[in-house]
């Protein structure tokens, strides 16, 4: 477990980065500007919480989220890598090793307006690793906090054989109804319906939620639209690289198989994921790198 007080000798920044204890005894990172504040599990690498100012979260935990060393943490931005779904091979749990790992801090630093933050941490192979997956790596993950939230993966391919991988940003966005909210930026493409075996569709306007959904959308736009009539606000998520947006919900049946989610929780939720091989997996060799993320904002809808 990283000491908390020899993160903040080391990488604190006044007024705008420390480290905590967090539920569960785990060691986050707290970001502040003067518009926004955010926290970062250093296990896994993962955001737990954004806000734009005094505002409602824009991220969603579960009230149920187990918070306990090697255990996922159901919501926020999980880091789905070096995996996104089933293990191809069949050794691991869904969705990778990555979000249940300790994450090392890089670097943090002061924007160069004065008005952001950024984080950067970092995961290696070890030998407990390369029982899951024999190959030796470097993953970055890049936490910038001004008003917006930006969260990037940068995977460097340090194997002397090539690296296939696929990976996603499974970031949790709180609403107020989800059979209310609507994601602009959709319309006309194509996507992947996995809980129809993969039948191709295409969307025709806006998406709205109707029971349970998880869909690979295989080339949409830059940027979605998240908008939120209870709330009062849109958010905003734009990709930046990556291949496929992810669009997912349980439904009550759903919520109702997952331990950590209580009954319920499909209606407070939307997940919307950028991709990385998300329908194919992707190679890079040897010295290649491959990077992808998204930039969150929230505005009101006034």
């Amino acid at each position: 477990m990283a000491d908390i007080a020899e993160l903040d000798h080391l990488h604190a920044i006044a007024d705008h980065l420390r480290f905590v204890e967090g539920p569960g005894g785990l060691p986050v990172a707290e970001l502040r500007t003067p518009a926004a504040s955010a926290r970062v599990s250093l296990q896994g690498g993962q955001v737990l919480d954004y806000r734009v100012g005094d505002g409602e979260p824009v991220l969603w935990t579960s009230p149920g989220a187990v918070f306990e060393p090697g255990r996922p943490v159901r919501g926020g931005v999980p880091l789905c890598w070096p995996w996104f779904g089933a293990d191809p091979a069949g050794r691991g749990a869904n969705h990778g090793f990555a979000r249940t790992r300790p994450w090392r801090v890089i670097e943090a630093a002061r924007l160069m307006d004065g008005r952001g933050v950024c984080l950067c941490l970092g995961l290696a192979d070890d030998a407990e690793t390369r029982e899951l997956w024999p190959q030796t790596f470097d993953v970055q993950a890049w936490i910038t906090l001004d008003r917006r939230l930006t969260v990037e993966l940068l995977t460097l391919a340090t194997d002397p054989l090539p690296t296939t991988l696929s990976a996603a940003l499974h970031a949790y966005f709180r609403v107020g109804d989800v059979g209310r909210v609507s994601v602009e930026g959709l319309d006309g493409s194509e996507f992947l319906d996995k809980n129809a075996g993969l039948a191709e569709a295409r969307q025709s306007g806006a998406l709205r939620v109707e029971g349970a959904m998880d869909r690979i959308y295989t080339a949409p736009g830059q940027r979605v639209t998240l908008e939120d009539p209870v709330l009062g606000r849109r958010i905003g998520i734009e990709r930046l690289g990556g291949d496929s947006l992810v669009a997912w919900n349980p439904g009550a049946e759903g919520v109702a198989k997952i331990g950590d989610m209580p009954a319920g929780a499909e209606r407070e939720m939307l997940c919307l994921e950028p991709a990385l091989g998300a329908v194919e997996p992707v190679t890079l060799a040897p010295g290649e790198e491959a990077r992808f993320g998204m930039v969150i904002s929230s505005e009101s809808a006034e």
